[in-house]
């Protein structure tokens, strides 16, 4: 067995230990079969595209010593090609058949679903075949097709989480030959929220190459900007319109500090790029957090730039728009599945086995949402204008450096 037991994957601790433990089992097969006991032949990497499953696959194939075919669905008979492989592995004494993207191999041909239901069902009874999967979609796999027997191992490879990424970020960099301590590893793990292990990878080499190995935090994210959203124009505003962003983006940050014990503010640019002209990055305190009162809080940053802008600058843009249906979108949420007016109603309503889709309800819930965001709206209102003039000196010093940084938010409201 090789001893180098997933070094090339950072995280997911739980998933390489039952990985390793599964391949075990196969040192001790003879033991096993004298009382009886069928190991599992069949597994099947399921999660979003960049999370790492054909790297689990390929790592996880490591720890046996068996030869390895794959099947890459490229002839035009994707049936003879998966008939050929397992006749093609049944010659050895031990084999795995690995197929990537099982869902687009059955798109391309239904029979095929038929076809490997009966030959893994043969490679169960003679033990000597093992099946690795892998899929973006696990909902596109037939069921007859993951029950025991066949690819009854389902193993989910999210999206890392906040320690998961600070392991790949310190891998990356480890590789790149650059030390950790430089970075504040904790910040970039959470700028990298939304980030697969693939993704991080490729920013943090985006930036070393256009860094020339000259590695910083702006660089990172810079390219976490670039590989998210595309190039960066820069854009000269006249005085007006350049005002009109600096409040919208202000009017973003200072909300999050009204809510702070939900979000935290980092930063607000502005010549961010032709459409949007700004951004505000801001990040969640607590990354799982999805309680009602983190909802309303994303209700009112969102309102934030749009009520800014209205009320200091009697002005509606494009941006306020798109913030409004951000608002509404959790507004919406909140009221259809959460049930903002609280469990006891919740109850009430599903007990009775009435259908939440009946036209009175559709009715009923988009009032509720109309005066949760109006709700959200005034408060958001009594705040701007109880800082209304801390909100014009952050707009002036976003207008003049064009980056409010959460320091410079902290200096203005809290003295």
């Amino acid at each position: 067995m090789n001893k180098n037991y997933f070094s090339n994957i950072a995280g997911y601790n739980e998933l390489k230990e039952e990985l390793i433990n599964i391949s075990k089992w196969y040192y001790q097969d003879a033991d096993f079969s004298a009382k009886g006991i069928k190991l599992p032949i069949g597994f099947i990497f399921h999660g979003p595209t960049g999370t790492g499953k054909s790297k689990f696959v390929s790592e996880f194939i490591k720890l046996f010593d068996y030869p390895n075919i794959y099947i890459n669905g490229e002839k035009e008979n994707s049936c003879e090609e998966v008939l050929n492989i397992f006749n093609e592995a049944r010659k050895n004494n031990c084999s795995i058949i690995v197929i990537d993207e099982l869902d687009l191999l059955i798109e391309k041909d239904r029979r095929l679903v038929r076809v490997l239901q009966t030959e893994i069902d043969k490679a169960y009874e003679d033990s000597n075949i093992l099946v690795f999967a892998t899929t973006n979609n696990l909902y596109s796999i037939p069921k007859p097709l993951m029950r025991c027997g066949r690819l009854e191992r389902i193993y989910e490879v999210k999206k890392p989480n906040e320690e998961e990424r600070k392991e790949l970020i310190k891998l990356f960099l480890k590789n790149l030959d650059i030390d950790e301590k430089i970075f504040d590893v904790s910040y970039l793990s959470k700028i990298f929220v939304t980030c697969s292990g693939a993704l991080i990878q490729s920013i943090i080499h985006d930036a070393y190459l256009r860094s020339n190995g000259n590695l910083t935090t702006d660089e990172i994210e810079k390219s976490l900007y670039i590989l998210q959203n595309g190039i960066k124009y820069k854009e000269n505003f006249d005085d007006k319109n350049k005002m009109i962003v600096c409040m919208h983006e202000v009017g973003h940050a200072i909300i999050t500090y009204k809510n702070k014990e939900y979000f935290n503010f980092y930063s607000a640019y502005i010549n961010q790029n032709i459409e949007s002209k700004g951004m505000c990055k801001i990040l969640p305190v607590f990354e799982n957090d999805d309680s009602l009162d983190m909802m309303k809080a994303e209700i009112e940053i969102a309102l934030g730039g749009y009520v800014v802008n209205k009320y200091l600058n009697h002005i509606q843009t494009k941006g306020a728009y798109e913030d409004i249906i951000k608002a509404n979108k959790n507004a919406r949420l909140m009221i259809n599945i959460l049930g903002y007016k609280g469990l006891k109603y919740i109850l009430k309503k599903y007990n009775s086995n009435e259908r939440n889709e009946t036209e009175f309800n559709c009715y009923r819930n988009e009032k509720l949402v109309s005066k949760l965001i109006i709700k959200c709206e005034k408060e958001v209102k009594r705040y701007v204008k109880k800082n209304k003039a801390k909100i014009f000196k952050l707009a002036n010093i976003l207008a003049d450096k064009g980056i409010l940084t959460s320091k410079d938010l902290l200096n203005v409201i809290e003295n």
